[in-house]
């Protein structure tokens, strides 16, 4: 999920997500990253927080471990 949303961002979105209970995985991209919002999305329950531009590996690790977490 880009952190950046039309209508509202990434952070609220989360919270929202959060609040409802949601166990939804998410994984947060920026192109206008900050380690303030990374540290916010991580902590509402973001998988990951990727800046952009990222690489094809990085996106590839990050759903080999969600993978891993969602069988164990």
């Amino acid at each position: 999920m880009d952190v950046v949303l039309p209508k509202m961002s990434g952070v609220a979105l989360l919270e929202r997500l959060k609040g409802l209970g949601r166990r939804t995985p998410v994984v947060a991209m920026s192109g206008h990253a900050s380690e303030e919002e990374a540290r916010a999305c991580l902590r509402l329950g973001a998988v990951d927080y990727l800046p952009k531009p990222f690489t094809l590996d990085r996106v590839g690790l990050v759903l080999q471990i969600l993978e891993a977490s969602l069988t164990s």
